[in-house]
């Protein structure tokens, strides 16, 4: 099943789907949720799977995994988003837009890749909320672009009795307005939410 009428280029596809979620990190979601029906298991400490999406094709994609850093640090890296452009080759530009008090950020991104992934932009909407159970999550979602859908979240949390490592769960459902397989989609969106977590692992 294609999305729509065309070719992709898989390897493309999946540095671009990476790309997106390090954007930041928006879904109606609500509350911890675990891999459900995993695809890929565990790897390297990481947990991942894939979940349906109302009636749609295209799925929901997680990762989750503990990391051996406070929630502090692992936040940290997480909100770097003005400096992406100088972390990530492939980002022509990210800039803070405006802020809408301590808990709402407006960015801006752009990305230089190979076509047909060339010109991509977002303007992204990240909200930051208190969870009821602990933690913090963190939601991101296009308001402005030219995707087809972009949501993104993190759900970060203390781990441990004396708070040294975090708990990061991501979810992501990220859909390119063009031509797209389904089922590559599904497992290129899987991966990409492993790589986000290495990541964020590897600035800590």
């Amino acid at each position: 099943m294609m999305i729509k009428n065309q070719k992709f280029t898989f390897s493309k596809l999946q540095s671009f789907v990476i790309l997106i979620i390090f954007l930041s990190a928006s879904s109606a979601l609500s509350g911890e949720r675990p891999p459900q029906k995993s695809e890929s298991g565990k790897k390297d400490g990481i947990y991942t799977g894939s979940y349906p999406y109302e009636d749609d094709p295209v799925k929901w994609a997680q990762a989750a995994a503990t990391l051996n850093a406070s929630m502090a640090r692992v936040l940290g890296a997480i909100r770097n988003y003005a400096q992406y452009a100088d972390l990530i080759r492939e980002i022509s530009r990210s800039s803070i837009v405006r802020r809408q008090g301590p808990d709402v950020i407006i960015a801006d991104f752009a990305l230089d890749l190979p076509f047909p992934f060339n010109d991509m932009w977002a303007y992204v909407l990240i909200e930051e909320s208190d969870m009821k159970e602990g933690g913090t999550l963190i939601t991101a979602r296009m308001i402005r672009g030219n995707l087809a859908t972009f949501l993104v979240s993190w759900r970060i949390k203390p781990a441990g009795a004396d708070g040294s490592a975090t708990f990061v769960q991501v979810d992501l459902r990220v859909i390119p307005d063009f031509p797209v397989p389904v089922e590559k989609l599904n497992k290129s969106m899987i991966k990409a939410a492993r790589k986000m977590i290495i990541c964020i692992r590897k600035q800590l």
